[in-house]
């Protein structure tokens, strides 16, 4: 193993237990892997079996699409949740959207570095689509019993 390699190594395993503690999984609060893969569209799983998209080009195009659904979804719910907060409310949770927006988009780029090839475009989509069903759920659930919101309508 070149020097490189060892170095290369060595920084990865020192820097394992920093990306598992950035993972959202904490800050998801209390959403399981479980509860997550229920929100996933019929069409993301129909789309993962089709025989032409076996590869992980095409399964990252699969998830590229739910993340838009599940953006959609989060965006409608996001819109519930704001118009039933009292104004005091309404600029804490903007605040913590943000906050939670830059956080998002800081652990799943950090989760795409580790992969080279068509695979980062895979990790980073499902990361995107597994973390915007995590924060609906956070948002249904009225941010830990901070505010309550109306469940979403419709299937």
């Amino acid at each position: 193993m070149s020097i490189r390699a060892q170095n290369i190594r060595v920084l990865m395993l020192g820097l394992m237990p920093v990306v598992a503690s950035v993972s959202l999984d904490g800050p998801s609060y209390g959403q399981s892997k479980e509860m997550v893969k229920s929100r996933l569209s019929a069409t993301v799983h129909e789309c993962e079996r089709d025989p032409q998209n076996i590869g992980t080009v095409q399964q990252a195009g699969c998830y590229a699409d739910e993340e838009v659904r599940q953006d959609k979804i989060l965006d409608e719910t996001w819109a519930r949740t704001i118009a039933h907060l009292p104004p005091d409310k309404l600029v804490s949770l903007r605040k913590d959207e943000r906050a939670w927006i830059k956080l998002r988009d800081r652990t799943c780029m950090g989760i795409r570095v580790w992969y080279r090839g068509s695979t980062e475009g895979y990790m980073y989509n499902s990361c995107m689509t597994e973390e915007d069903i995590r924060r609906t759920i956070w948002l249904e659930r009225g941010a830990k019993g901070a505010f309550v919101i109306p469940q979403r309508m419709g299937p």
